[in-house]
């Protein structure tokens, strides 16, 4: 995403746009253990741990963005929470690899204000 799609997000939020550097920043320190804890959960094929750690990942993703890596982590709760097959959880989850990957690469620079 671009900076102004952050900061059009941001302010339908009521988030200070000033605050975007610092909300990143956070995002930085919290998401790799989130991810580190839901990639745990699907490969030890716990429903439960599923739901709760998709449930946090996209609390903390929905901080900034409503967009595809929200949208996965939205329906990888939905599937962990009605404990669905293993495959479709695997593969939401192989699709949001890419994605949290981008998504992290954007926070880095919208911490450093280099994201344009």
């Amino acid at each position: 995403m671009s900076l102004q799609d952050y900061q059009t997000f941001a302010a339908t939020l009521g988030l200070p746009e000033d605050m975007l550097p610092d909300m990143a920043g956070i995002l930085l320190e919290q998401l790799p253990e989130q991810w580190r804890l839901l990639q745990h959960s699907v490969s030890s094929h716990d429903h439960v741990g599923t739901f709760q750690h998709a449930h946090s990942y996209k609390g903390s993703v929905g901080s900034l963005t409503d967009g595809p890596l929200w949208q996965l982590a939205k329906a990888l709760e939905g599937t962990g929470r009605q404990q669905g097959e293993w495959s479709e959880i695997e593969g939401l989850l192989g699709q949001m690899g890419v994605l949290h990957q981008q998504f992290m690469a954007e926070m880095r620079q919208l911490a450093d204000g280099t994201l344009r």
